[in-house]
């Protein structure tokens, strides 16, 4: 089968900074078929449209000149909420892939169109589809059904029409079902959906660094992820100013991650005399990014639930559960589903004090307490590897 994949990002080359969940998802498909990634294009090119054997890639100019193509290093809504601006070049990105998808599609003619996101993809590609009649299939990964929530009749017109125009669709957590069903006026979709979340790379799983810790009187606390508002940073720095107040031990945190909010942080950082203890670091590459995880003693999730956002998933919750790491999360992400009083610290959602506590009872475990939820982290990691996700994909949408 030729099949084009609609997507909104999507990691062209080893130098791009976007996630690479879609890519390793797609790596993992059956080599049987064809694939076309479509995506917008970035302010960099690329040379070769070939991606491997059966992937081909289809980047499409939204906005000129090229280094203003930005909307992919924060996401669409974050953009947005950075810069009131860029609200013209969604709006210019939403026009382009209707007018490449449609043009792709009436030359590659391909048996399906596999969006990710609901929103703009998964919507387009049903109009698209429904004129061409090809058939249409999505995933969503939950923050743009959140969005979507917020706009009334509009809201529910483009999720009723993208499921009611789609063959199949995934949902990455029963939170993300729940938001869409209360879009629905017929809930009765059991045929059409079902929850896959999304998986994590095979180098995550490979030999656990053994070296033994230096400092080890100073507890070790990571964050990895983008420096955006519903990402929660800002609660970690106040856990930690508390921390430090009340003398309870000594410590640190990294924090890692690009975003609208990062020189914000940093400055409230400064401002706050915590820069002894807190140090942040833009993105890092994947094998330097696993050194930091197993040199530390717990990775903090503190996404929030707002109007607009909530964390779908986060894949972070698995890559360092894959690590054997104890997370301290917070309870309102879609992968709550997977956490439990036995393979993690869970914390009230946008709650600064109840995050100190959990740090606090994290800091008293006995060393076999953190060994058994070690290895049940590591057990539910392992129902997140792509081998698995991959396939289970392919063989429900395709």
């Amino acid at each position: 089968m030729k099949i084009i994949i609609n997507t909104s990002t999507f990691k062209q080359s080893p130098e791009d900074t976007s996630p690479n969940f879609i890519n390793s998802l797609t790596e993992g498909f059956s080599n049987v078929n064809h694939f076309f990634v479509l995506y917008p294009s970035k302010t960099s090119n690329i040379s070769n449209k070939i991606y491997r054997k059966n992937i081909s890639l289809l980047p499409y100019k939204y906005f000129i000149p090229r280094r203003y193509s930005n909307l992919s290093n924060n996401g669409l809504f974050p953009s947005i909420k950075k810069n009131k601006f860029n609200i013209i070049k969604v709006i210019l990105l939403i026009i382009s892939q209707f007018l490449n998808l449609t043009y792709y599609s009436i030359k590659l003619k391909p048996d399906l169109i596999y969006s990710h996101w609901l929103f703009p993809q998964a919507f387009i590609s049903a109009i698209v589809g429904k004129f061409l009649r090809i058939d249409t299939v999505f995933t969503s990964h939950g923050s743009d059904v959140k969005i979507l929530k917020n706009f009334g009749w509009l809201g529910r017109f483009i999720v009723r029409f993208s499921i009611q125009n789609s063959e199949r669709f995934t949902v990455v957590s029963s939170s993300n079902l729940k938001i869409i069903q209360s879009l629905l006026a017929n809930k009765n979709i059991s045929t059409k959906q079902k929850i896959i979340p999304m998986g994590i790379e095979d180098i995550f799983y490979k030999e656990i660094n053994q070296e033994p810790k230096k400092n080890n009187d100073i507890l070790k606390f990571l964050y990895f992820g983008r420096m955006v508002h519903y990402k929660g940073v800002d609660l970690i720095i106040d856990a930690a100013k508390k921390i430090q107040n009340e003398n309870e031990f000594n410590f640190h945190i990294d924090l890692i991650g690009s975003g609208i909010l990062y020189d914000d942080l940093e400055k409230n950082i400064m401002s706050l005399g915590l820069d002894q203890h807190i140090s942040m670091h833009h993105f890092a590459q994947k094998t330097e990014l696993i050194n930091y995880i197993d040199n530390a003693d717990f990775i903090i999730i503190p996404s929030r639930l707002t109007k607009y956002e909530y964390e779908a998933g986060p894949l972070s919750l698995v890559e360092s559960m894959s690590r054997k790491k104890i997370c301290i999360v917070s309870n309102s992400v879609g992968f709550i589903d997977f956490a439990n009083m036995k393979n993690s610290l869970i914390f009230e959602n946008d709650s600064s004090l109840d995050l100190y506590n959990k740090i606090l009872e994290g800091a008293s475990l006995s060393k076999q307490k953190i060994k058994n939820i070690e290895g049940e982290a590591y057990k539910t990691s392992l129902e997140f590897k792509f081998e698995k996700i991959s396939k289970n994909t392919e063989n429900f949408l395709f």
